[in-house]
């Protein structure tokens, strides 16, 4: 086995491994404590952004006083990621954002 082939067959377990904790989302819930002495490092493809330099048609933001989400409508192809981990590409829908009165106040990964 050449390096490359080792390198490829490394990227798509890795794609596996990742799927099946995308599997438990809403049963594991965060916040998770990630220690660094025991995680290793995953080698994927990159993530691309592709159309990420057209700019929409329309933008809306929304307020609710401890959330901000931001949306948007382009003129042709929206946003959207590819490769990487993901198996299908990912269309750009919004983005949000929360705060709280104090530090530690508004997450839900606090």
């Amino acid at each position: 086995m050449t390096l490359s082939d080792s390198i490829n067959e490394n990227i798509s377990q890795n794609k596996v491994l990742i799927h099946e904790a995308a599997k438990k989302d809403g049963k594991l819930l965060s916040p998770i404590d990630l220690s660094l002495g025991i995680t290793k490092p995953l080698y994927l493809d990159r993530l691309k952004w592709m159309n990420l330099g057209t700019l929409p048609r329309i933008m809306k933001m929304t307020n609710t006083g401890g959330t901000v989400v931001i949306s948007a409508q382009w003129p042709s192809s929206p946003p959207y990621l590819v490769s990487g981990p993901l198996n299908d590409s990912y269309v750009f829908s919004q983005i949000h954002f929360h705060w709280g009165a104090g530090e530690h106040d508004g997450s839900e990964h606090s």
